[in-house]
């Protein structure tokens, strides 16, 4: 039996205290009390790692922002042991950002294009420009990136002086890093994103050979799938060596122990009572207190706060399992945005309706915030697939999981309106011509998203993570929320 909490209330006050995650919308790090480092990714984390792949909210566009930052880099550093990291320089290729100092921006790309430059020509300006500007001028001083490129695309040129900043940075023991993410904005259609992507992976393979520059590329699975991208000499070096950014249910958790480690007001009672049983041991780093936890501890850690069942006994499942199953897509792919969310909202319901249980966090509050991280989810999701909209929405009020037959009823005379978007449409559907093998591609791409999954009786599933937000019924399942989702 756990030792009393005394504390409960300041808990449960600073769990309802958890960061709203919004989607990383700048290059503007986070706070360093909001990175947590799971071992699972210093793989990818690693300057020698050129390809990542994640579903929205993995955290891409979040490391591009931590590691393009000197501080958070360096805090990062330290907790994967990489000196190296902590002193590359590291510059942005391509991102969410649109001021065009990092980079030109998509409008700029498709206008460098219409001028006569090639893709190839315009990475080749955009990394070599990097490169210049870390031994000359600094990137707000350049000319327009019309004369970058002129300047920095021409191959002979690009191959002559990638070999000089190779030496130079060699001589000084030096590493620059070039990172490229949001890699799906490039264009608005998947023939012209195919091209650039295509030519940014093979300059990507090529640069391997020089060890004092480094590309990271982030990329979203789906593209990743898609294997026109792919269709250039020795590719599979660079496909087979991408490493996946996952998140572990310890993983996830330990952002929830890190947050409460070091709350104001909770933080030094919490950080007591795990001390006292040994459940968790702390070092401080940069005036934070970091924890070193196994996956048992933080098991232990969260039991502390949730209680071991959903329920009065195990028949309803453990909380450490529980909770990230149900917010798992259909490729069991867990957004850290979606776990804040619900443990926030599980810590506000046990507040206003559970005030006076021993716990910090109710398991019924935790139902709750499963629903409402769901319905969070699915905006998420149709922001970037918009088609995707139309096509759940259709299945309300059923059941899943559901037949092909079934399916193919329900979306009838909806797909033709799935290319009218200023986003990418679905990939396997827009390249099928055959209105006969259109459903079947529309299930593929959906697959590819994890938003469903095939049974094992070939009928096709949806994880509660979007089946809730959309209310679609499934027996035994969450139960759909009643709001109406935005």
């Amino acid at each position: 039996m756990k030792p009393m909490i005394k504390d409960v209330t300041n808990w449960r006050r600073a769990l309802t205290e958890l960061p709203s995650v919004q989607a990383q919308e700048s290059l503007i790090p986070p706070e360093l009390s909001r990175i947590v480092v799971p071992v699972s990714h210093w793989q990818a984390l690693a300057l020698d790692t050129t390809l990542i792949i994640g579903i929205r909210g993995a955290g891409k566009s979040f490391w591009t922002a931590v590691l393009g930052d000197d501080n958070a880099r360096g805090f990062v550093a330290q907790q994967v042991r990489s000196k190296e990291l902590g002193e590359a320089n590291v510059k942005i290729g391509f991102s969410i950002d649109l001021s065009g100092m990092h980079h030109p921006s998509p409008a700029k790309l498709a206008q460098l294009v219409s001028l006569g430059f090639s893709r190839t020509q315009i990475w080749k300006a955009v990394i070599s420009r990097h490169l210049a500007s870390t031994s000359t001028q600094t990137i707000e001083n350049l000319p327009n990136w019309d004369e970058i490129v002129k300047t920095y695309g021409d191959d002979v040129a690009f191959e002559i002086n990638i070999a000089k900043f190779d030496a130079s940075l060699k001589q000084k023991n030096k590493t620059v890093l070039i990172i490229f993410d949001a890699l799906d904005r490039l264009s608005k259609n998947w023939d012209d994103s195919r091209l650039w992507v295509q030519s940014l992976l093979e300059i990507s393979l090529d640069l391997r050979s020089f060890r004092q520059i480094r590309l990271k590329l982030f990329l979203r699975p789906d593209m990743a799938e898609d294997e026109t991208i792919w269709r250039f000499q020795d590719s599979s070096k660079l496909k087979h060596s991408a490493v996946e950014l996952k998140w572990q249910a310890a993983d996830l958790f330990s952002i929830v122990i890190r947050w409460i480690s070091n709350h104001d007001r909770a933080g030094q009672s919490f950080r007591k009572f795990c001390s006292d049983d040994k459940l968790m041991v702390y070092k401080k780093v940069d005036n934070l207190f970091v924890e070193n936890p196994t996956e048992n501890s933080i098991r232990q850690t969260l039991e502390v706060l949730t209680g071991k069942w959903m329920g009065a006994g195990p028949k309803r499942g453990f909380c450490f399992s529980w909770i990230p199953v149900h917010l798992a897509d259909g490729k069991l792919n867990v957004a850290p945005r979606s776990l804040l969310l619900a443990m926030k909202t599980a810590a506000e319901e046990t507040l206003n309706k559970y005030s006076n249980y021993d716990l910090p966090i109710h398991y019924e509050g935790i139902k709750n915030g499963v629903a409402k991280a769901s319905a969070v989810r699915v905006d998420e999701l149709t922001e970037d697939y918009p088609w995707i909209t139309p096509l759940l929405n259709a299945l309300e009020g059923q059941t899943v999981p559901l037949d092909i037959t079934t399916l193919a009823a329900l979306w009838k005379g909806l797909t033709g309106s799935l290319m009218n978007s200023d986003k990418l449409p679905p990939r396997r559907f827009s390249l099928e011509f055959d209105n006969k093998k259109k459903t079947p591609a529309l299930l593929m791409d959906l697959e590819d998203l994890g938003v469903v999954y095939p049974t094992t009786d070939k009928r096709i599933n949806i994880p509660d993570i979007y089946r809730v937000g959309f209310k679609i019924g499934r027996k035994g399942g969450v139960r759909p929320i009643k709001t109406t989702r935005t």
